[in-house]
This record gives structure tokens, C-alpha cells and sequence, in this order.
């Protein structure tokens, strides 16, 4: 056997992604069952209002929080799967003793955290809301022509359902402002690396010894956030970072903040990674 390089090799990367999706697909089907399971309760509070007769109202907007709020619960977890054998002894040495260099484990796992299962997952949310959605614009629009029979003339606060504010939800697809979107990608690709980290450095409980590091960082950052002073670059960046205007610009200090914040730590997490999985091949 060639003796295996610390270098990248795409043939070495390309074996080595044909095993462990052929090893893992099973684990990654019953993983996604589960969060079906979880989700489809999710969807359903949302059709419970046709059995009142109210409108639905699962528009567009709607599915965004919906999306984002799964990527950002369901990533997470999902990154730390990837290294989940290697909590047992004997799933550790197999995967350590594969015919790969350190690099390509990583990219491995870097592509199929940040960018696979981003994928399947923009596909998967797409089947479930998207026939919800098509429901709720079919439901509302029934509701709303009662409401006109028994009263010509209802309230300024129901509106008539418009086609276009209930399509399916889908991320850069509408022309209204990306930067939002973009920010909770960096931020699912920092939690994401959070967890495979955790994975790799914390021998012992894993998964609960990430999570309360992740707790201790939120904490820390709501406590800059609540004492640092009012209209401050700190206080800007952690709470409304989003909200910048032509007419309130953001300060070279701001800027700096948001890279270092959204685009330094996502990569010093994922390189953390790669050295935690550089020491377990040492010991």
C-alpha cells in the first residue's frame, strides 16, 4: 500500500467520500426520518387553524423563520455526527487508520456539513412547506371570500391573499435584501464547526460538553451585547447587525467587528478542527 501523504489528493478524497457516504447513507436516512418526525407536528399547528375556520397565513416570511430556524437546530447536530463513530474506540481506529491524509477527513467533513447538507436539507424543507403553503394560499383565499359574503366590508387588518406572498421559500431567491440570509448561512457554518470541534477535542460526553461551551460563548456574547454602552460598535454588531441603512451607515469599527465576528471565527472554529483531528491521529 502507498503510504498515505500529508498532501490532498482528489483520487485519495474521492474514495474516501464513495465509503463513507456507502457506510453512513443509512445512518443520514433514519437521521432524516427523525427530523421529519419532529418537523411534521411543526407544520401541522399550522393547518390546526383550518379546523377553526381562520386563516393560515403560512406565507413566504413565514417559511424563512421556518428554514432558518431548522438549518440552525438541525445543522448543528448533524455536524456532530460526522465524527460520531470515533466516540468508540474501535470506530475511532477505523476511521483514523482509513487511507486518507488529515486534510482530506476534513474537507470531508467541511464539504458535507457546509455544503451537502445545506442541499439536501433546502430539498427536504421544499417537500413538506411546499404543499403546505400552496394549502394555506387555498385556504386563506376561501376564508377571506366568506368573510366578504357576510360582510362586504371587513376590517383593514384582512387582506386579500396574494399568489405571491405564499411561494415556497427558497434561500436568494427573492430580490429583497440578502444580507440577513447570508449572515445566518456564516452563522450555521460557525455552529456547525462549534460541533464538529466539540466533537473531536471533548473525549467525554461530547455532544453536552459542546453544547454548554456554546451556551457559555451565547451567554458571554449577550452580556457584551446588554453592557456594552448605547449606539457603541459592540452593541451594533451583536444586535443589529442586519439593520444598516443608507441613512444610519455603519463605522469602519462596525465593519471590522461583523468580519471578525461572521467571517474570522467561523474559520478559526473549523481550523480548531482540523487540529483536533490532527492530534487523535497522533494519540
Amino acid at each position: 500500500m502507498t503510504p498515505v501523504t500529508h498532501t490532498f489528493s482528489a483520487q485519495r478524497f474521492a474514495l474516501l467520500a464513495r465509503s463513507h457516504w456507502r457506510s453512513q447513507l443509512r445512518h443520514y436516512l433514519s437521521w432524516l426520518l427523525v427530523c421529519t418526525i419532529i418537523a411534521v407536528p411543526v407544520l401541522a399547528l399550522h393547518l390546526i387553524d383550518m379546523a377553526r375556520g381562520e386563516m393560515i397565513h403560512f406565507t413566504s416570511a413565514t417559511q424563512e423563520g421556518l428554514y432558518f430556524t431548522g438549518l440552525l437546530l438541525f445543522g448543528p447536530v448533524f455536524a456532530a455526527q460526522h465524527f460520531g463513530p470515533m466516540r468508540r474506540r474501535e470506530h475511532a481506529l477505523q476511521v483514523l487508520m482509513q487511507p486518507a491524509s488529515v486534510t482530506e477527513k476534513w474537507s470531508l467533513a467541511a464539504l458535507t456539513v457546509l455544503l451537502v447538507f445545506p442541499l439536501v436539507y433546502t430539498v427536504w424543507f421544499a417537500i413538506l412547506a411546499g404543499p403546505v403553503g400552496a394549502l394555506s394560499f387555498w385556504w386563506d383565499s376561501q376564508v377571506y371570500q366568506q368573510l366578504l359574503s357576510s360582510n362586504p366590508t371587513p376590517s383593514a387588518n384582512i387582506t386579500s391573499p396574494e399568489a405571491a406572498f405564499y411561494e415556497l421559500y427558497l434561500p436568494f431567491r427573492s430580490a429583497h435584501d440578502r444580507r440577513p440570509e447570508a449572515l445566518l448561512f456564516l452563522c450555521h457554518a460557525a455552529l456547525a464547526g462549534l460541533a464538529v470541534t466539540g466533537s473531536l477535542l471533548f473525549r467525554r460526553a461530547p455532544f453536552l460538553s459542546t453544547l454548554v461551551a456554546g451556551f457559555l460563548v451565547a451567554l458571554g456574547a449577550m452580556f457584551a451585547a446588554l453592557l456594552a454602552p448605547p449606539g457603541s460598535d459592540l452593541a451594533r454588531v451583536l444586535l443589529r447587525w442586519w439593520a444598516f441603512t443608507d441613512t444610519d451607515p455603519a463605522t469602519m469599527g462596525v465593519h471590522v467587528l461583523n468580519a471578525w465576528l461572521w467571517l474570522v471565527v467561523p474559520c478559526l472554529l473549523w481550523a480548531t478542527a482540523w487540529r483536533g483531528l490532527k492530534e487523535r491521529e497522533l494519540t
